[in-house]
């Protein structure tokens, strides 16, 4: 009885194995592996480039993480020097996120 699933010819399911992971479209390992140094606790001492946060927020936005998503506003706005004022507009409105606008003109 209990091996009727694997003579059934069920076809197996993503995330059983490590030949068949679970695959999320739109995001890249990179993106994901951001998202669970931060989840999980081990978020990173040195600074994070542009294209992660901004990936990281495409990440939140994708997934609704709002929690998340206000780690790495306050990561851009912590780092906003080292970011050029166009760079930040551009993740403001991309992302529709007001808080960052601001400090592009400073």
């Amino acid at each position: 009885m209990f091996s009727a699933t694997e003579t059934a010819g069920l076809e197996e399911m993503d995330g059983k194995s490590d030949e068949r992971p679970i695959r999320l479209d739109g995001t890249t390992q990179e993106m994901f592996e951001l998202f669970l140094e931060h989840t999980f606790g081990r978020a990173r001492t040195g600074q994070y480039t542009i294209e992660e946060l901004s990936n990281f927020l495409h990440f939140c936005d994708m997934y609704q993480c709002s929690h998340t998503r206000k780690f790495v506003i306050s990561r851009i706005q912590s780092t906003r020097y080292h970011f050029h004022p166009a760079q930040l507009i551009n993740l403001a409105i991309q992302y529709n996120t007001s808080t960052i606008f601001p400090f592009a003109f400073k």
